[in-house]
């Protein structure tokens, strides 16, 4: 029988357009509506009934040897205590992955996170077995509403594969830890961090309510 694990947290999204405390925008009548550039913060409630958390692309074995270690540091340090945490708490996890026998590189996901799925305490699902609306029936046929990401890269498959969170933000609500992931970064920009700073606001302005990590981890191990 589950045990309810239930927490509140506030969420963010960035936004040009001003929202009122109903989280609506504000009009100004004759079509205009007000404006504000900040940061708008939301409480959500989340619930191991209701919410699951997605591992996108979490591999071992990057064509370029540089992502191991780069992306690898961020799932050691963020990413596996969070999808810990959410295990040991009754909330789904799911990592999503390409079938290796499909692929020359990229075939292995981290080996911290291949342990939660030996264990039990994870899904190991193949991007080839599903579409944006065969994965939401999944999440429908489990009570999940919630999606939270994290995973890799940021700007390209978090956001833009098939179940990534711009095809899946108007079948279930979407969630983002950035700190549970980073971008393909550009030239020079390795060490800023700056192609995921902006990816992560873009998210924000359009895509998913972003969440703070010491904020859920803390929820999480309450």
């Amino acid at each position: 029988m589950l045990v309810i694990k239930s927490f509140e947290l506030i969420t963010k999204r960035y936004s040009h357009w001003a929202y009122n405390e109903n989280e609506q925008y504000i009009s100004l009548g004759y079509g205009k509506l007000k404006t504000g550039d900040a940061w708008y913060e939301f409480n959500r409630t989340f619930s191991n009934a209701d919410t699951a958390f997605l591992v996108m692309d979490p591999w071992a074995d990057w064509a370029d040897e540089n992502l191991n270690g780069y992306f690898g540091k961020i799932t050691e340090e963020f990413t596996l205590p969070l999808m810990e945490a959410a295990a040991n708490n009754d909330f789904p996890v799911i990592i999503f992955t390409g079938n290796p026998e499909n692929a020359d590189y990229n075939k292995l996901i981290t080996p911290c996170l291949q342990k939660l799925a030996d264990d039990g305490k994870a899904n190991k699902f193949y991007h080839e077995d599903y579409t944006a609306d065969s994965f939401a029936e999944y999440l429908k046929s489990i009570g999940v509403s919630k999606l939270v990401y994290t995973g890799y890269c940021s700007n390209m498959c978090v956001l833009f594969r098939a179940i990534g969170i711009a095809h899946m933000n108007d079948k279930v609500q979407t969630f983002f830890v950035p700190k549970c992931s980073g971008a393909m970064e550009h030239e020079g920009s390795w060490e800023t961090g700056d192609a995921h700073k902006y990816t992560t606001l873009l998210i924000s302005q359009t895509q998913a309510l972003l969440i703070e990590f010491d904020d859920i981890i803390k929820a999480l191990n309450n």
